[in-house]
């Protein structure tokens, strides 16, 4: 078998034997509570093949939570060409129950007080469409409803082969990844680290302190998270020293703004880089080249993506810079499904190099009085009044208008002013930059925004949030 067509479950075991027998005692996985080495990491991959053994071609439901544990499962469950259906912390019984319906689910995975795997049967009506190895991941329903999405293995070694090659990852790296690991943007993390011979650090508590702890430990040359991650990195009074080996800041799961970039820069002295994708497809673009000089840009297509700019209803590209549906897919051969054109749900646009520009989201456009609004320009023209650590802008029902909009804003400073002269401030702000359809209706003053697992936005629980709400005057 040669390397290019060698599976994903062939070339992770490949990696683990090779680095065990290489470098046995080079720190392999880190997390919060210990770290395996690369001896250790074998050990434990051995330990859950042979606790699945016998199961190929079923799904198993991973509630090994993310860590180093998680990775030498996942590891296993692909040796062992066993699909996984993935549950995030923070999930729900139902919201388990509805996974396990939709993976077709015959046991769950575990790790007992001994720290052993242990496996548990399920009672499943149907086993599911999907055979061999694979992820069933669940989408956040930050755009719709939450649904669980197939991801299979030749998939998953493309994305972290491109992965690894667009962040240059090599068997000097470090990569922290403070999202979780079942997490699309976690597990392409994850499977590039392996597949590049990088070493990998996770945690489970997104706190300043705990980050740098587990910095401390592994000295990460990168980093990746979500927005929330850097900017409670850039809070004052956190000893830093922990990031001096980083080269890279990577940032997925939703915008930068250039505030932040600047903060990240000015904190950790890397540039903050832009990644964007979606658990339906994966890792997309990487802003690389772009992340100081084009950083309203989420960069360009990793190996193995291809991203086309078409008019809605009729698939026709459209010019350099002029918006379109964004349109992506992987490049597996002609035939296979997953080389189909998916519709990210995203409008935007790509430069003359190539670089594309992200600028609204269909599903998320305001109809407010006939006019098509995308909240995504309210949230820029807010975040550059200088007042805000963070924006959420929404449509909700309003009687005459059909829609309107609802802006969700945490202040940067909560000292500087109170609630309603900061409201104040801001709808002057945004009248003098937005035409008055684009100016929201309401304003919600939060303390903070509630968040989902990855440090994501929760959208759903910010809507029901018990907040201090001031509307203009």
């Amino acid at each position: 078998m040669t390397a290019a067509d060698a599976g994903l479950g062939y070339v992770l075991q490949t990696a683990v034997r090779h680095a065990a027998s290489v470098t046995p005692r080079r720190v392999a996985v880190v997390d919060d509570d210990g770290q395996f080495d690369c001896l250790e990491l074998l050990a434990w991959v051995e330990e859950c093949r042979t606790a699945l053994r016998g199961r190929s071609g079923d799904t198993v439901l991973m509630r090994v939570p993310s860590s180093r544990h998680w990775v030498g499962a996942i590891i296993a469950a692909a040796q062992e060409d066993i699909g996984v259906a993935v549950v995030l912390a923070g999930s729900t019984e139902p919201e388990i129950a509805e996974i396990v319906t939709e993976s077709g689910a015959s046991s769950a995975l575990r790790v007992d007080a001994r720290g052993a795997p242990r496996l548990e049967g399920l009672q499943t009506q149907d086993r599911g469409a999907f055979r061999g190895f694979g992820l069933h991941q669940r989408t956040s329903g930050s755009t719709g409803a939450p649904t669980t999405v197939w991801r299979p293995a030749r998939v998953l070694l493309l994305e972290a082969r491109g992965v690894a090659s667009a962040l240059a990852l090599g068997r000097d790296d470090r990569l922290f990844a403070t999202t979780p690991l079942g997490h699309s943007f976690g597990s392409a993390l994850c499977f590039a680290s392996l597949v590049s011979g990088a070493a990998i650090a996770v945690t489970g508590k997104l706190d300043g302190q705990r980050l740098t702890a587990v910095a401390e430990v592994v000295r990460p040359t990168v980093l990746a998270g979500v927005p929330y991650t850097f900017r409670l990195l850039c809070r004052p009074r956190l000893d830093l020293s922990a990031w001096a080996s980083l080269r890279m800041a990577l940032c997925g799961g939703a915008a930068v703004t250039n505030d932040l970039a600047v903060a990240v820069e000015a904190s950790l002295g890397v540039p903050l880089t832009q990644e964007y994708g979606l658990t339906e497809v994966g890792v997309l673009t990487v802003n690389v080249d772009g992340s100081r000089t084009r950083r309203e840009s989420v960069g360009t297509v990793v190996p193995g993506v291809e991203i086309e700019i078409v008019e809605t209803g009729t698939r026709l590209q459209v010019g350099v810079g002029v918006d379109g549906d964004v349109m992506a897919r992987h490049t597996c051969p002609p035939g296979d499904p997953v080389s189909a054109w998916t519709d990210t749900g995203d409008i935007g646009h790509q430069d003359t190099e190539g670089r594309v520009y992200i600028t609204g989201r269909k599903k998320l456009m305001v109809n407010v009085g006939g006019v098509a609004v995308a909240p995504r320009e309210v949230e820029k023209v807010l975040l550059a009044s200088g007042r805000l650590e963070d924006v959420l802008v929404t449509g909700e029902s309003h009687a005459v208008a059909g829609e309107s909009l609802v802006a969700f804003v945490v202040p940067a400073d909560r000292l500087v002013e109170t609630s309603a002269e900061l409201v104040s401030l801001l709808y002057k702000w945004m009248r003098e930059r937005l035409s008055e359809v684009k100016v929201p209706r309401r304003l919600v003053v939060l303390d903070e925004f509630p968040r989902t697992p990855s440090g994501k936005m929760d959208a759903v629980a910010l809507r029901s949030a018990n907040a201090r709400e001031v509307s203009p005057s």
